[in-house]
Order: structure tokens, then sequence, then C-alpha cells
């Protein structure tokens, strides 16, 4: 038998969770809720703008989004609600020209007709609070319940498309997301909460958090998942008798733990957060033994943070972050090493990979004269431990990989923003990183922003960026796959137009075009004299997008899109996982004075390319949400219908899959009851 392709790997170590009954007992310690300032201050019309004007990530200071050298979007806490949005995943796929595959392993995120089959979202930057999430193993920036984001604690989500390598380095490929954390001060009391589902599925939370009159702010929560999954689920291409008819039984199940804490006082934040998620395997990967118990995987991250920011006299912005992050992934697949014909022979083969990196960084930002801001920064980051280890439970065991590697990497960034006329800004920036594998990259990005009139503006953009090596992709050796030393970072080049024009208060229009050219893109070669990763492939894609939200004082919400994309290799052919069309539309409805919201979102996702020779079928979804606020002494209930018309939507199966097409759940609902004081 061909050698098997090596199982994959991930994530990170936790500690378990500890306030469910504190909460409870802090509650009657809470401070007295006069004096509050912030948020709370701010009139409706000044909140609306702070909220859904104003973007932080684009160039790592506040900004309104029409001077944001970037395409943005925003999804906030409210929307979350209104929308019953379950992952970090489900916020994101809402938002215009992005889309997930889930092959009941893990979830992938696409942006722009790209999402490579198995990249672990390794092309995507995931930021929490501006501090980078992506593990140091594979770079993977996950969104789903594997994710170190929990959808509760987030107060809004910042999604930035384009490169950013400029300002975060490597994996700020096709876009950034930053997760904004709630605070205390948007809680300022005790929550709870507990939700039922189907498929057996469970949730329940706890969350404290309060501003004092010292200006101190404390906020932690702990969250517990659990899901069956479905019972039984049939592949056509494991059916027959010695693989249960192509049946999985009790294989799709998922049990995770969260814990998200933060404080601030004075300049200083400082947060930590866990997550823990066991996931069965239900689909036979990597030529495991099919509907075997014991395939399973787990995964774990741990991180604690500490920022300081401060302005100093004469209106200067300084920050210093200093943080410690933690990584484990551990999975188990058996193989039957049984002859044709002969009784099963299950060996367990044993994968895991730690990652533990720490990093400091710091910027500051100066704004001159009204008209030009000028922001410096640098980072260091020590990924101190990169271990990946791969073993049979044979006697004597027998060990295919053992991998111990470490990378320093240090990096530079500037970026200048100069209002040469009131109506047009000149936005010219670039980062230089330096890695102990590669030596040296740098990433340069610029933009125009003229905006003649006072309600609309127009952005020509232009960027660079990379994405390095990662351990995986470097270091890891087995069953004949060969290491590659001389493996040199991906690169990209963007250009891209966006037209941002308001209408009224409440209503903005967008039209965007896009083009990028990605070169040396680190792909698996499977020619027996090769077998390892090779930067040989390129990409080359031309997006057109279109799109109109309005947001109402009311509470009435509505946004629809359009995206129109064609993605090829350098041949031609069609990428695959890369859906030619993408359509969102999203309703917001207020009703009885808005206690009761009623969210409904339809997406179609068009036809794409599989693995395999095929397409996949292009299919409409349709998933809608009440919600009833205030029912009574705090409490909130909220109704979900996920798939509302039972669509049975297919994604792609990866090159370790033997299904073609991976269909995803049908129908489900959910019913969340909280309560808070």
């Amino acid at each position: 038998m061909n050698e098997r392709p090596a199982p994959r790997r991930i994530r990170l170590s936790v500690c378990g969770w500890i306030v469910p009954c504190l909460a409870v007992v802090l509650g009657s310690l809470a401070p007295s809720r006069a004096g509050e300032a912030g948020l709370a201050d701010l009139s409706l019309r000044e909140l609306l703008n702070v909220q859904f004007d104003t973007v932080s990530t684009a160039s790592r200071r506040s900004q309104r989004i029409w001077e944001a050298p970037a395409s943005v979007s925003l999804v906030t806490r409210e929307e979350i609600k209104a929308f019953g949005y379950r992952t970090l995943a489900d916020a994101i796929a809402a938002t215009p020209g992005a889309y997930t595959t889930d092959d009941r392993y893990y979830t992938y995120l696409g942006v722009r007709g790209f999402s490579r089959p198995g990249d672990y979202n390794s092309r995507v930057l995931l930021l929490v609070d501006g501090s980078r999430a992506n593990d140091n193993i594979f770079d993977s920036g996950w969104v789903g319940h594997e994710s170190p984001v929990q959808i509760e604690d987030v107060e809004r989500v910042e999604i930035i498309r384009g490169p950013s390598s400029s300002l975060y380095g490597s994996s700020a490929f096709f876009g950034t997301i930053n997760v904004i954390s709630r605070r205390g001060g948007s809680l300022n009391g005790v929550e709870t909460s507990a939700e039922a589902s189907s498929l057996r599925s469970w949730r329940g939370r706890a969350a404290a958090g309060w501003r004092f009159k010292s200006g101190l702010e404390i906020y932690g929560a702990v969250t517990r998942f659990t899901t069956r999954g479905e019972p039984r689920l049939y592949y056509a291409e494991f059916d027959s008798p010695a693989t249960n008819h192509g049946v999985a039984e009790d294989l799709d199940y998922q049990r995770a733990t969260h814990f998200a804490g933060n404080a601030v006082w004075r300049g200083f934040t400082l947060s930590a957060g866990y997550n823990d998620r066991i996931r069965g395997i239900p689909t036979g990967s990597f030529s495991a033994a099919f509907n075997d118990r014991r395939s399973r995987t787990r995964d774990s991250s741990g991180f604690v943070d500490l920022k300081f920011e401060h302005t100093l006299p004469g209106g200067t912005q300084f920050m210093a972050r200093l943080g410690q992050h933690r990584y484990d992934y551990r999975a188990a697949y058996p193989y039957d090493m049984a002859a044709p014909g002969e009784p099963p022979d299950i060996v367990g083969n044993h994968d895991s990979a730690r990652g533990e990196w720490r990093g400091l960084e710091t910027a500051i930002s100066h704004r001159f004269l009204d008209r030009l801001t000028l922001t410096i920064g640098g980072e260091w980051r020590d990924n101190f431990r990169q271990d990946q280890l791969n073993f049979d439970e044979t006697d004597p065991v027998t060990v295919y990989v053992d991998s111990h590697a470490s990378e320093v990497v240090k990096g530079v960034y500037s970026q200048v923003d100069w209002s040469v006329l009131p109506d047009l800004i000149v936005s010219g920036g670039a980062r230089y990183d330096h890695y102990d594998s590669f030596h040296g990259t740098a990433s340069p990005r610029f933009g125009l922003i003229y905006r003649p009139w006072a309600t609309g503006a127009a952005k020509v953009l232009y960027g660079r960026a990379f994405r390095a090596p990662n351990a995986y992709e470097s270091h890891y050796v087995s069953a004949g796959q060969n290491p590659n030393p001389d493996l040199r970072p991906e690169r990209i080049a963007t250009y891209e137009v966006i037209f941002e024009q308001q209408v009224g208060q409440a209503v903005k229009l967008t039209a965007s075009g896009s083009r990028y050219h990605a070169r040396g893109l680190i792909a698996f070669d499977y020619d027996p004299a090769v077998y390892s990763f090779q930067n040989t492939e390129e990409a080359r894609t031309t997006v057109a997008e279109f799109g109109a939200e309005g947001r109402w004082l009311d509470g009435w919400f509505g946004r629809v899109s359009y995206t129109v994309q064609k993605a090829e290799d350098a041949r031609g052919v069609e990428l695959s996982n890369s859906p030619r069309n993408l359509a969102k539309a999203h309703v917001r409805v207020p009703l009885f004075g808005g206690r009761v919201w009623v969210g409904t979102e339809v997406q179609r996702v068009g036809s794409a390319r599989t693995v395999q020779p095929g397409r996949t079928e292009a299919e409409w979804v349709a998933n809608m949400t009440v919600l009833a606020r205030e029912l009574a002494s705090g409490f909130e209930l909220s109704a979900s219908v996920y798939n509302l018309l039972d669509r049975r939507v297919g994604n792609t199966g990866f090159d370790e899959h033997r299904q073609r097409i991976i269909h995803g759940p049908g129908r489900a609902y959910r019913v969340r009851l909280s309560w808070s004081r």
C-alpha cells in the first residue's frame, strides 16, 4: 500500500474553567452604576458613529471608515444577537465576499475567491484586540468552535479585506480579522444563559463584569458547549460490509470549554483566554479506519496579554504590548494494517503538536498640524517551541515524526497618512520582517483616498503581502515526506478601487473591484521523487463587489451584497473551492417598541469546483432568529431556525478525504434563555 497521507495536527493546551458560581456570588457585590462614563454617555447618533463609522485595524489607530486605506466590514454585538450567530465563522460569513467550508473537522474561511482546501486558515490573520492569534505551528486562524474566540465575548468584529502585511507581517495575506472583546462596563453586572439546539446540543454560560468609579473595568466569562452531532452519517464512498455500509455512527460529536477575561485600569489592559475543543472525526480522513470511535482530535489554546496605552503631552499616542501564548493539538487516527481479506488489525496512530511563543510589540503615533499622521512600530516574536510528534502504538513504538524547532521573528513598520488637500488623503506604509529561516522581506502599501463631496469617497489602493512558511510545512517529515528548508515566503500583490456613497443619514452604498496575483504559493507535491512542500503554485483573481447597508435609529437594519469573482491558477484552471458568486441579504426588524427583534438572513453560495473532478451545487440558505428582549426582570429569549429550507449544502472534500463532497447539516433549531442584572 502507498504511504498514507500525513495526518493534520492542530491546537493548544488549556486550563479549566472557574466562573459560573463566582458570577452569582459577585453579583451581590456589584458596584453602583452612578458616575459611569464612556459609551453610555453618548447620544444615539454619536453611538451609531462610534460603532458603525470607525475602525481601528486598518491603520492600527482609530479612524473613520472612509479614511481607511482598505475595504472594511463591521459586525456588532447587536447583529450577533439579532441574527443568532453561534460562532465567529457565522459572523464573518455574513459579510460581503466571505464564505466558509466545513469538513466536519474544522471550519475554513474563504476571502475573495480563495480558500485552499486544507490550508488551516493560514492566509488570513486573526487578531484578538490587536494581538496575533494565529498559532506558530500551522499559522491557523480558527473561527469555529475550535477558535480562541467565543462569540458572546465579542463587542464587534472588524474585517479588513486585502493585504495588511505592511502593518501586521505574515498571514495578513487576503485579509485581517480583529475581534474587539467585551469590557466590564458593557455588562456592568452578571449574565447567565442556557441554550438547547438540535442534535442534542447544549450550551451554558456565565459572565460577570463591572466598571468601577475608579475607572477599573473587569470582565470574565466561561462557556461550556456540547453536541452529539448527527448520530448517523452516510458516505457512499465507504459503502461496503467491512466499513459498516458507509455509515459513521456517533462520531460527529463536539465538546468545548472556553474562558475569557480582561481587566482595564489607567491605560493598562490585562487579557487572558483559554479554549479546549474535542471533536470526533466521522469522515475517515487521512485513510484512517472508517467508523472507529477512536478517531478524534483535541485542540487547545491559551494566552495572557498585557497592553499599555498612553497619550503623551502634545497628543502623541504610545502603545506597548507583551504576550505569552500556547497551542496544543492531539489527534488519534486508528489504521487497519491487515492485508486485504484478513481480519482487522487496528493500530493507533497519534499525531500532536505543541507551540509556545512570546512577543513584544510597541508603536507610537503622532498627528502633525492636523494634516499628517505618522505611525511607527516594532515587533519581536520568539517562537521558542514548535514541536511535532507522530507515532504508532506498536511494540516497540514506531516514531514517524519527532521534530523540534524554534524561530525568532523581528519586524519594523511605519505608515504615513497625509491630508494633501481637504478632500485628498495619501496613505503609504511599509514593513520589514526578518526570519531566522529565510532572512528578510519587505511589504509596502499605498493608497489614495479622494472625497470630492461630503457624503462619498473613492479609494485607489495597492499593497503587497507575504505568508512565511510555517513549522509544519518546513519541518514535518513522515511516511516518506521530505523536509524542504529552502521554502520561501508566499507573495501577493493586490490592486483595488473602492467607491463609497452615503445616502441620507442611514444608507451607505459601496462598489469595489480588485485583482490580485499570488506567487510562490506553498503546495504539497505528491511526486514520489519530491513528496514535500514546494513553492510551485500561482493564483490570479478578479473580484467585483456591490453592496448597500442601512441602519436606522429605531433599530431597523438591512444589508445586501453581491460578489462575482474569478479565481484561476497560472494555467487558467479555475481554483477549487472558489464559488463564482456570492449573494447575501440581511434584515432586522424591531417590533413592539424594540422589545422584539426579527432577524432574517439569506445567503447564496455559487457552484464551486471540487478537489476531485466535479462541482458543488449552488444553494440558497435562509436563517431566522426572533429575539425577545427584557421579558421580565432581565430575562431575554431568542429562538433561531438555521437552514430554514432544509437544503443539502455541499462542501468539497480535500486531499485527505475519499469523499468528493461532504454535506453539512440540514435544518436546525436553537432556543436560548439569558438573564442579567
